[in-house]
């Protein structure tokens, strides 16, 4: 009898260590993952340094690819994405744009004047996490309004062009886009 019950113990304890084996295997895979993707952002990190000293990282954000950092390039210049994918900054999706200050008038206002949006691919979500990063921006500074104009050079796509500005709730007028803040 106690034969017996020794066999089955030792079965239960074989099946017992098997299935912590198996838990401890598949949290140990979790952790190695969640290193790397640490790794991986704090490599993004140190290139966004390195690429813009005066810059600052604003946020982390997910396009269909791939995790990217948003870089404000001192203040009134612009924004980049950095990711694994986009090596040196010629090929980083950025949007360009300026800051005019009115004086004039009794309340001081801030207007942006949008110079430029390079996505490098399209399609993957790095316009709209740019855009949405100015926007912030432009809310924070209090800015009034958002200007630009729409290139010729787009105008082979100008529906998708137009669809990426309006859905940001810009007003296209010919070729002047404007989005009102207040």
């Amino acid at each position: 009898m106690n034969r017996i019950k020794r066999f089955f113990l030792k079965k239960e304890e074989k099946e017992m260590k098997k299935f912590f084996d198996s838990q401890l295997e598949a949290y140990a895979r979790k952790m190695e993952f969640e290193i790397t993707a640490c790794k991986r952002r704090y490599d993004l990190m140190n290139r966004a340094f390195y690429l813009f000293p005066k810059g600052y990282i604003t946020g982390v954000a997910q396009n269909q690819n791939e995790e990217v950092i948003i870089v404000h390039n001192e203040p009134g210049t612009a924004f980049y994405l950095i990711s694994q994918t986009n090596q040196g900054a010629c090929y980083l999706p950025r949007i360009f744009y300026k800051c005019y200050y009115n004086y004039s008038c009794e309340f001081p206002k801030v207007f942006i004047q949008l110079v430029d949006v390079i996505t490098v691919e399209d399609n993957i979500g790095n316009g709209s996490i740019l855009m949405e990063a100015l926007i912030e921006y432009a809310k924070r500074i209090k800015a009034t309004e958002i200007t630009g104009s729409l290139s010729p050079v787009d105008d082979d796509h100008a529906d998708r062009r137009n669809h990426f500005y309006e859905k940001f709730g810009f007003k296209i007028e010919g070729r002047k886009i404007t989005l009102n803040l207040i």
